[in-house]
């Protein structure tokens, strides 16, 4: 395969993989998103339901940097155990959720009134105080987790897992194009000339010319020992064998016949070494 070609063929797979694995991570962070808002409003409601609640309504789902925010309508007062029962009913199944902190803020001071950690540390520690109750007052649920950054992590490792392997099935394409195939032992470029030795025909351009068996002979003996001098007897060893006998001047006219089927090409000689052989020069 030309150079130019698996250039080419390099750009086109590495846009092909930057489109599709681009709109892969666009749409799973997309679908991600949309999926998260809604379980944070889901918790939230259950947040409600488990304190006697079914009327306040949740707030629209917020960000605060890796965090999501679920705020309330109304002032709630709450038992911290009751919040992390709503949170894991809605989280323990969710595959975007697996290490996480849930903290409760209050509304205008941002202070810390309660959090707790799943993933890392055991139950009785999460549930310290959880019978507690909070007073009333405007608080706010912030979920963090980030498992979000191990699934990205986890996608480009796999878009690196498929360019590597794109990488190899390209290179074992231009291995399998520029294999070594086996020449064609049959035919040979002379000058401007194809020889065809099997067939015994010389084509120049779209002109096929015939050889008889004993100028295609005598051609193939010139030519593996081209531009070099080929005894008078070693040629007629080769062509003529064990035929017996043959005058003197038929090897000459033979040379005579296929030198004239030669001329098309002026740079091709067929020269005479007087007293030695022949010599096929091209």
């Amino acid at each position: 395969m030309p150079y130019v070609c698996v250039m080419r063929f390099l750009i086109y797979q590495g846009l092909i993989l930057t489109f599709v694995f681009g709109c892969d991570f666009n749409s799973y962070g997309a679908m991600q998103d949309k999926e998260v808002e809604y379980t944070m409003r889901a918790i939230g409601h259950q947040i409600m339901l488990a304190h006697g609640d079914s009327t306040t309504r949740v707030l629209p789902i917020q960000r605060s940097g890796q965090s999501y925010v679920i705020s309330f309508a109304k002032d709630w007062a709450f038992v911290p155990g009751e919040v992390v029962n709503a949170t894991l009913m809605h989280l323990q199944h969710k595959d975007f959720a697996s290490n996480y902190v849930i903290e409760v803020k209050e509304c205008s001071s941002n202070e810390v009134v309660y959090s707790y950690m799943v993933g890392d540390l055991k139950r009785a520690d999460m549930l310290t105080c959880a019978e507690r109750d909070v007073s009333a007052g405007c608080y706010q649920v912030y979920l963090t987790w980030e498992i979000q950054e191990e699934v990205q992590e986890e996608k480009s490792n796999q878009l690196l897992g498929w360019s590597i392997g794109g990488g190899v099935l390209l290179l074992l394409f231009v291995v399998w194009m520029n294999r070594k195939k086996p020449k064609d032992e049959t035919q040979f470029s002379i000058g401007q000339f194809t020889f065809d030795s099997l067939r015994g025909i010389l084509r120049f351009g779209k002109e096929d010319i015939e050889l008889t068996e004993k100028e295609k002979d005598l051609l193939q003996i010139l030519f593996q020992h081209r531009n070099e001098t080929v005894t008078r007897e070693d040629l007629l060893h080769h062509v003529w064998q064990d035929e017996g006998a043959y005058e003197g001047r038929t090897l000459d006219v033979y040379v005579s016949k296929l030198r004239k089927k030669l001329e098309a090409d002026s740079n091709i000689l067929l020269e005479n070494v007087r007293g030695v052989g022949y010599k096929l020069i091209c």
